[in-house]
């Protein structure tokens, strides 16, 4: 094994030692022999850009040319939405497919309605519409918040109070979302009696007794809207059996003297009525009932102080009109002050009447 001669020793054979030593990593003529400098006896950070040979440093600092600083079969692959992949012969940029460099505020990437992807614009804010059937479901089991379903088409948009056509709400506008058995505020009875009211799964409810005989109506009633026109509309349903005479709708009153005009939903047909008082009838203002498909929307068109239409509809969509009430300041000779439904019960059993919503614009 070589080594350096030792001092004080090795006499005689010093300078063959030595030599043996240095023949190790030189040549005879004094320079290092090849392959003998290895990374392991390189200082970290020793060697400078200046001592790179000159074609290994301009490979090094190319920005286009990739060519041996990675291997050229080496490939990206671009799938689904990413393209530009391609082997490392070049450089290779990646990108969404549909991309752009300026998408814009409040968009999203994906498809559009034909499948394409790019950048599309999120949908405006606000409510929006779900319509059920074609396999969609909606869960109205939330009574504090319940949704409002449109059937396909939209034909029920009228119940919609976020809809464009109730576009300006009022403060005389009743929605009855929240689970109570407390009257709305601004509402009161007229000849409660043993009635009840129950508000639930988005309906206030009048639960009219089955006691008595004869012409018995309850009343929940607010203040007249201000303004000189206006038009009140409401959705009311009913449920019940066993009475001659079921009805149930809206109503205009005058609280001075307690009369009151009625717009309503019978069980065989739809009429006006004039009344003295919840258990006095006092005529028609249409004279005969009229027969027409069951109704649920009731509206009442204030268009002077003498003049007021009273109409009805059985979606929403289509409206008739079943009295030009000119007549009714004949009747109601004093102020008209309040407005409101009503539930009906002539003898018979108890029935239920359900306030959907009330909208005045």
């Amino acid at each position: 094994m070589s080594r350096l001669p030792q001092p004080g020793a090795d006499d005689g054979q010093w300078g063959d030692i030595l030599n043996d030593y240095l023949l190790q990593s030189h040549n005879a003529d004094g320079s290092v022999k090849d392959d003998v400098v290895g990374t392991s006896n390189v200082q970290d950070g020793a060697i400078t850009e200046a001592k790179l040979d000159s074609a290994v440093a301009t490979k090094l600092n190319s920005t286009t040319d990739v060519s041996g600083k990675a291997d050229k079969t080496t490939t990206i692959t671009g799938a689904q939405s990413i393209t530009g992949g391609g082997d490392l012969s070049t450089d290779r940029t990646l990108s969404l497919v549909g991309d752009s460099s300026t998408p814009g505020n409040d968009t999203y990437y994906g498809t559009d309605g034909t499948g394409t992807k790019g950048f599309y614009s999120l949908p405006a804010s606000g409510v929006q519409s779900v319509v059920a059937g074609n396999g969609i479901t909606v869960d109205n089991s939330d009574s504090a918040n319940p949704i409002v379903t449109a059937t396909a088409g939209g034909k029920s948009r009228i119940d919609d109070p976020n809809d464009t056509l109730w576009a300006g709400a009022t403060t005389y506008d009743e929605e009855f979302t929240a689970d109570t058995l407390s009257l709305p505020s601004g509402w009161s009875w007229v000849n409660q009696g043993s009635a009840t009211y129950d508000q639930k799964f988005g309906c206030g409810i009048i639960d009219h007794p089955g006691v008595g005989s004869g012409d018995d109506i309850k009343l929940l009633v607010r203040s007249l809207p201000a303004g000189a026109s206006w038009t009140a509309t409401a959705k009311v349903t009913a449920s019940g059996t066993g009475a001659p005479i079921l009805s149930f709708g809206l109503a205009l009153r005058e609280s001075a003297t307690g009369k009151f005009v009625t717009l309503g939903m019978q069980n065989n047909g739809a009429n006006s009525s004039k009344w003295n008082s919840p258990t006095s009838y006092n005529s028609a203002v249409t004279g005969n009932l009229v027969s027409i498909i069951p109704v649920t929307y009731f509206r009442i068109i204030k268009n002077n102080t003498t003049s007021w239409d009273l109409q009805l509809s059985a979606d929403g969509i289509a409206w008739w009109k079943l009295a030009s009430a000119n007549n009714l300041t004949t009747f109601l000779t004093g102020t008209i002050d309040q407005i409101g439904f009503f539930a009906h019960r002539q003898s018979g059993a108890e029935f239920a009447t359900a306030l959907h919503w009330f909208r005045v614009r």
